[in-house]
């Protein structure tokens, strides 16, 4: 599957605390495997982040009086977000996460894992 960076930053907290639920192992096995994978891209993600911060900011931070550093930061971050990488996502149904407790902006950020039931 075909995961833009930006919501692979985004899912990686919900999917921990749906991860924390009390699920069928089957679900929770696969939220592990999820986890592992997304957090070794999200690695990625973060060292370009710093990488910017260094070339943008001073001392490792970029202040919000540096507007056009921040400005260059946020757009060259943007692109990082944009990229999209090929992760093999494990799915499950919606009917296997019943009973669990789920904000529903958690559940927009993980969306793309969730299949239809057959």
């Amino acid at each position: 599957m075909k995961l833009k960076n930006g919501t692979i930053l985004h899912s990686v907290d919900a999917l921990n605390k749906l991860a924390s639920s009390d699920l069928p192992i089957k679900v929770v096995y696969n939220l592990k495997k999820n986890i592992e994978i997304l957090n070794d891209k999200l690695k990625f993600i973060n060292e370009r982040r710093n990488e910017l911060i260094r070339k943008y900011g001073h001392d490792d931070r970029i202040t919000q009086d540096d507007q056009e550093a921040m400005q260059s930061f946020i757009n060259d971050f943007n692109e990082i977000l944009e990229i999209e990488e090929e992760v093999d996502i494990k799915t499950f149904t919606l009917e296997e996460l019943d009973g669990s407790k789920i904000s529903a902006t958690d559940l927009s950020t993980i969306i793309f894992m969730i299949k239809e039931a057959e």
